[in-house]
């Protein structure tokens, strides 16, 4: 049996999807997005424009363009939710707070801890939330 999927779903996909490459371009029109994502700019639009009214994305008006009309150039949105980036090993933590658009802000730190099991590293990994900055 097919499994089937509704228009939300496959609405909620393209908006992941746009994100997506958003984050990897930094910044891209519309026909790019359309292009990379393979799905229509008419579709893209839409998917912009649900993103802007939630704050996601902002449109940057495109004074460099020479031909054409231009909607502007899309990116992530810098004032949205912030993201802790963790690299955990045995040896070591590693830690970064970084905005929406994933650029470091803060401090980073490294804590070097000694973790053979994984209850250890769990228990390293408590011990470090636990304590104040």
């Amino acid at each position: 049996m097919r499994a089937c999927i509704n228009n939300q779903q496959i609405r909620h996909h393209n908006k992941c999807v746009i994100l997506e490459l958003l984050y990897r371009q930094k910044r891209a029109n519309k026909s790019t997005l359309a292009r990379l994502a393979q799905i229509s700019i008419p579709a893209v639009s839409n998917i912009l424009q649900e993103l802007e009214s939630e704050k996601r994305v902002v449109n940057i008006d495109d004074e460099s363009q020479t031909r054409g009309h231009s909607s502007g150039t899309w990116l992530i949105a810098p004032e949205g939710d912030w993201t802790l980036c963790l690299n955990v090993t045995p040896t070591s933590i590693e830690c970064q707070v970084a905005n929406a658009c994933l650029s470091p802000k803060g401090e980073f730190e490294y804590l070097q801890i000694d973790a053979p099991t994984p209850q250890a590293l769990l228990s390293e990994i408590e011990k470090m939330l636990a304590s104040p900055p």
